[in-house]
């Protein structure tokens, strides 16, 4: 009977603090939660999903380790504990929670000094049965913030530089070799006019086959050099790894949309429902 009573409690509690929890979370919002405590929430948050309270329990320590002067951390860590019947611990961690509310949010405060005399009436009572994890409907309270994830890719100086540089051979590379089918051409479309020019015009042939030679070595050389240069960079950014902020996405606010059917003995409703 005392597990019903405290289950039931624990119930109403969670369900009327559901309107004030918006006001608390805009108190958090002004508070700078480190990134590694927002990373550690966000697999806490997971854990907690899943049923998993104890690694849940486990993850929110970690965060309020880095940021002991968080509000939401304080609050989803009591209630975790609650979950796991660890009953001194919640109320020492609801405790916390109520000195860091502002003075101002006495609808916050009042609700939080209700659920700290609900248990210490349990705990006075002996009884330490965790609430029946079905019963549990609002989720943690949500941080805001950027988290720090690892990312493939890295667009630095050796990046841009070595790929410019390939960009650049190949540019000149296809330069040169118009140059080179130029002079080709040129060569092959000269015509000896006159028996006394034979000099002149061997001359020339062999000046414009020159050049082609050239220019077709050159481009040759270039269109190795960049298309390595080309890869090198490519390989540059995908092989490696950087750290990045990433603001946190709350998939509480995803969008979902279901059907639904109702009727009754004077009409018959079809829609769809959700929310954004």
């Amino acid at each position: 009977m005392r597990s019903l009573v405290l289950g039931a409690g624990f119930l109403a509690t969670m369900l009327s603090l559901a309107p004030s929890s918006v006001r608390a979370q805009e108190t958090a919002r002004s508070h700078a939660t480190p990134p590694e405590a927002l990373e550690l929430f966000r697999t806490a948050r997971e854990h907690y999903r899943e049923g998993r309270y104890p690694q849940a329990a486990d993850d929110l320590e970690r965060a309020l380790i880095l940021d002991p002067a968080s509000p939401t951390l304080r609050y989803n860590l009591a209630r975790v504990y609650e979950l796991l019947g660890r009953l001194p611990e919640a109320r020492r961690e609801y405790a916390h929670y109520l000195e860091l509310l502002p003075p101002d949010d006495a609808e916050e405060r009042e609700r939080t000094e209700a659920t700290i005399l609900r248990l210490d009436g349990a705990i006075a009572s002996g009884i330490a049965d965790p609430p029946e994890p079905e019963r549990v409907q609002e989720p943690l309270r949500e941080l805001t913030g950027p988290v720090l994830v690892r990312e493939r890719g890295v667009a630095d100086l050796a990046f841009w530089a070595t790929g410019g540089a390939g960009v650049t051979a190949l540019l000149v590379a296809a330069i040169t070799g118009g140059l080179a089918l130029d002079r080709a051409d040129a060569r092959d479309g000269l015509v000896l006019t006159e028996p006394g020019q034979l000099d002149t015009y061997r001359a020339q042939r062999d000046g414009l086959d020159a050049e082609a030679q050239a220019l077709g070595i050159t481009t040759d050389v270039l269109l190795g050099a960049g298309g390595a240069a080309v890869i090198a960079s490519i390989l540059l950014f995908v092989l490696r790894e950087q750290e990045v902020e990433r603001e946190i996405v709350h998939d509480e606010q995803a969008l979902s949309i279901a059907p639904f059917f109702a009727a009754t003995r004077d009409a018959t409703m079809v829609g769809i429902r959700g929310t954004l």
